[in-house]
């Protein structure tokens, strides 16, 4: 029994929030409506390369963490976007 005990392995909260970013955003959730551009540049048209969403918020109304920003910043075709919608 000891042996069993021995060898299961322990977990940090630390572990558990480094899995828990892991999960995939789900985008159908995300209330594009409420989308905030950072460093959006007209003269930068149609690059928009130094473009990001810099705050969005789900549709149930809760602001999408740090980390959920970042899993949506990945998906480029969204942030030129709203990056084009921003300007005009």
């Amino acid at each position: 029994m000891d042996s069993l005990k021995s060898n299961k392995m322990k977990y940090t909260a630390e572990d558990t929030f480094e899995r828990l970013k892991r999960i995939p955003l789900d985008l159908t959730e995300v209330d594009y409506t409420t989308i905030e551009m950072g460093d959006v540049n007209r003269h930068d048209y149609p690059d928009f390369c130094d473009a990001y969403i810099a705050d969005a918020a789900f549709l149930n109304g809760r602001m999408l963490t740090e980390d959920e920003l970042d899993q949506l910043n990945e998906q480029s075709d969204i942030v030129y976007e709203a990056a084009c919608e921003s300007v005009y």
